[in-house]
């Protein structure tokens, strides 16, 4: 009986086995992970807002492209007058630090480009750039040094920089040169340059200076105004030029020079200009700090001052008070000339005048024409 009742329980325990794995159903598989949905491209930069900071333009007559510089969103260039825009930022290690200045070697067919992030170089009309800021103050940290200006001279190639770190000085950089080196010895203590400009008639750099006005100068005012750089083998010759007559504050905001040789610079009173050093004012006019010359127009100038934009014909005496069609107290950062037009980059976007600036338009950054831009 035992036996009997041992055979049945095996032979019932075989047939649940067999039942159950007749029974028993595949686990389902998993699911497959969802698809993320793509992340959508950010909108291209709007351009046409009023809250366009313009802080650079540059005008290359040899590639016939105007550049233009806006902070916080990158730069751009039109080949066409600025009907059309294309993002021109590729190898800008951050495209949204801003260009403040560039400076063209068209014998090389270099461009470069400095801003608060260093030194940059296009051998392409500016498509692409490569990070040129070796040697320079701060490199490598976390710091940067902010380059304000920039010249060339185009017999030997060098590149001269306005440098707002170590003294705000004076920094050169040969073709050949694995980094930057100072060359503005004299600019030192309170002393602050402001400007600078490659007169490749007489083969010198000039520099304009002031002072720091957070230095007390009871006791030490530093030699400032216009200082003539003289490269030689081994060392730069510095000489500080006679100030215009007559006036008491010296400190020198800004340089150009004409072609011919010309030197012209901004003092607290107006636009002084010389010849062989002697000084001649040009215009009276209350703080002017940015000069600039149509490299297309000999004689051809606008001048930008406190009360705004001040624009001569041909080298003649006569100057003229350009309109104000920009918004009041809007912060005027830029001016250039391209293709008979005058550009004007401010805080509130770019305007262009037609008429040396008896009107102006506001510019629209964004695409036209259906083409595609930025």
């Amino acid at each position: 009986m035992f036996r009997n009742i041992l055979h049945g329980a095996l032979l019932a325990t075989i047939m649940g086995i067999i039942t159950a794995a007749c029974d028993h159903k595949a686990a389902p598989a998993p699911a497959p992970a969802p698809v993320p949905a793509s992340t959508p491209a950010p909108p291209p930069p709007n351009l046409a807002s009023a809250k366009v900071n313009v802080v650079g333009l540059w005008s290359d007559s040899e590639n016939n492209i105007l550049f233009v510089s806006v902070r916080n969103m990158g730069l751009f260039a039109s080949m066409d007058g600025g009907r059309t825009w294309q993002e021109r930022s590729a190898g800008i290690r951050d495209p949204k630090k801003a260009v403040f200045s560039f400076a063209a070697d068209p014998k090389r067919g270099i461009l470069y480009g400095a801003g608060n992030d260093g030194v940059y170089v296009s051998t392409n009309k500016g498509q692409d750039w490569t990070r040129w800021s070796e040697g320079l103050p701060f490199e490598g940290s976390l710091l940067r040094a902010l380059v304000r200006r920039l010249a060339v001279d185009p017999a030997s190639g060098n590149v001269y920089g306005l440098v707002s770190q170590d003294g705000f000085g004076v920094w050169k950089r040969g073709l050949g040169d694995d980094k930057w080196a100072a060359v503005g010895e004299h600019l030192t203590g309170a002393a602050l340059a402001t400007d600078l400009a490659w007169s490749a008639t007489e083969g010198c750099l000039y520099v304009s200076s002031g002072f720091a006005p957070v230095i007390p100068l009871d006791s030490f005012k530093p030699e400032v105004g216009v200082m003539r750089v003289v490269p030689r083998k081994d060392k730069h010759e510095w000489k500080i030029m006679a100030p215009p007559p007559g006036i008491k504050d010296t400190h020198a905001q800004c340089v150009a020079v004409e072609t011919s040789g010309k030197l012209y610079s901004c003092f607290t009173d107006g636009l002084w200009e010389s010849t062989g050093g002697s000084w001649t004012r040009t215009i009276s006019v209350e703080q002017p700090y940015l000069a600039v010359l149509d490299s297309a127009t000999a004689g051809r100038m606008a001048v930008v001052a406190n009360d705004g934009v001040h624009v001569r014909e041909n080298g003649g005496a006569a100057w003229k008070m350009a309109a104000r069609n920009w918004p009041e107290g809007a912060e005027l950062n830029s001016v250039v000339f391209y293709k008979g037009r005058l550009f004007l980059g401010t805080n509130a976007g770019l305007f262009s005048s037609p008429d040396l600036g008896a009107t102006w338009v506001r510019e629209d950054l964004a695409a036209k024409d259906g083409k595609t831009s930025f």
